[in-house]
């Protein structure tokens, strides 16, 4: 059974719809920020990260083979596979689109990107407690645009896009504050516990020319801006806007890839220190690439014979991964061991029969784990073939046994072989 990039495919398309149909609203919308004093979001020495880090040694250079249809053997690059069915819920069901998963003190965070909710959970997949939208008072939100968790703090940090506000709250769910912020944005990580790493990706942020066309910048907690990174053409790139997630964490390190890039760099205080080059040769975007489309589709006809990352890669303790597109939306996997530097590179073929190999969410570098999810409709689906087959493990089976198409989706975990 070979993987299918359909559900990437479909959740790549739908984010781009969900944010351009967001990018509509808000650029018709009366500016919520009139009443913003930009002299106090900005720092006075706003440093400027593209000038830094531009040193041309890296630590890890990526030679990407040219056969993107090469087949990889599921068994070749992965040891173990487990399941954990995420519980239920009271009078509420999660939908099949997990965003901000993230793992912190025996505790599962996720928010729903289809209800724009926050949902926590147990290492064993236990339902714990949720945050529900309820409203735009204090203490409220309308809807979570991203989560973070403050490592330093002990506490989960929600955005609410919509009304430009972040909410605090201990890791048990209890409300603490919340602040106003002055600026639009997509994600957000923190660096250490006084400097917070914000993707501004391509929103609109015009009241604010000084980093109207940047997709990064470092902000301080009390949300001024103190840096800023990843310049881009504004008038002409908002038009197409789709992406991954474009940090990672390994421990206290934390990377930043800008999307349709190849260099990805490591944040470090208020630096860019280059960390890994991604070389794909011939396939590499030109230069000056074209973003000034408003359909994924006409980005894909204009370059059809290249390959280009739109999330970031993962730096396990002895594995690196990353996932990138090429012909459109076909997406070919990497898996690099840190030890030997060996590549196995090319489509996923699941021999070992789990349910497959998605979209990876989230990964515990220390122990060389990738994790994704999948919906239980999917595993309902396929609930008859499984347990009439010879090849599945016993684990799978007796997960999907008692998997019905209405539970909530269920979390993949992937260790990795590091002896190749």
């Amino acid at each position: 059974m070979k993987f299918k990039p359909k559900f990437l495919s479909l959740l790549f398309l739908f984010y781009i719809l969900f944010t351009s149909c967001d990018k509509i609203a808000n650029s018709t919308r009366s500016n919520k920020f009139s009443d913003i004093d930009v002299n106090k979001v900005l720092s006075q020495n706003l440093t400027d990260l593209d000038s830094l880090g531009q040193a041309v040694s890296f630590q890890m250079e990526i030679k990407v083979p040219e056969n993107n249809e090469n087949e990889i053997l599921m068994s070749d690059v992965i040891d173990s596979v487990w399941y954990v069915k995420l519980g239920d819920i009271p009078n509420d069901l999660l939908t099949d689109w997990a965003r901000g998963l993230k793992f912190h003190k025996d505790r599962i965070f996720l928010m729903d990107g289809q209800k724009n909710e926050v949902f926590v959970f147990g290492i064993k997949g236990e339902h714990l407690y949720s945050l529900n939208a309820k409203g735009e008072g204090p203490g409220e939100f309308t809807r979570a645009s991203s989560i973070a968790i403050d490592p330093f703090r002990d506490q989960l940090v929600v955005h609410d896009d919509r009304l430009s506000k972040l909410l605090y709250y201990t890791l048990q769910g209890e409300f603490i504050r919340e602040h106003r912020v002055a600026y639009r944005f997509n994600d957000f990580e923190y660096v250490n516990d006084s400097i917070i790493a914000v993707d501004l990706n391509k929103t609109y942020n015009d009241h604010i020319l000084e980093i109207s066309n940047n997709q990064l910048v470092l902000v301080d907690t009390t949300w001024k801006v103190l840096a800023k990174g990843g310049a881009y053409n504004a008038a002409q790139e908002q038009k197409l806007f789709f992406t991954g997630d474009v940090f990672s964490r390994k421990g206290k390190e934390l990377f930043y890839l800008r999307p349709f890039t190849y260099d990805i760099y490591r944040i470090d205080q208020d630096n860019l220190t280059p960390y890994c080059r991604i070389d794909f040769g011939n396939r590499t975007l030109p230069e000056e690439t074209n973003f000034n489309f408003s359909e994924a589709r006409d980005f894909w006809e204009e370059y059809p014979d290249y390959s280009y990352m739109v999330g970031n890669a993962h730096f396990l303790d002895d594995i690196t991964y990353f996932e990138h597109l090429y012909e459109g939306s076909k997406t070919s996997h990497l898996f690099r061991s840190n030890n030997t530097g060996k590549l196995f590179h090319g489509r996923v073929n699941n021999d070992i029969y789990s349910l497959g190999f998605f979209q990876i969410s989230t990964i515990i570098p220390e122990k060389n784990v990738l994790v994704s999810y999948l919906s239980s409709e999917e595993i309902y689906a396929k609930k008859k073939v499984i347990l009439e087959s010879n090849t599945a493990s016993e684990t799978l089976r007796e997960m999907v046994s008692s998997t019905e198409s209405t539970d909530n989706p269920v979390l993949i975990f992937y260790r990795l072989k590091t002896d190749y």
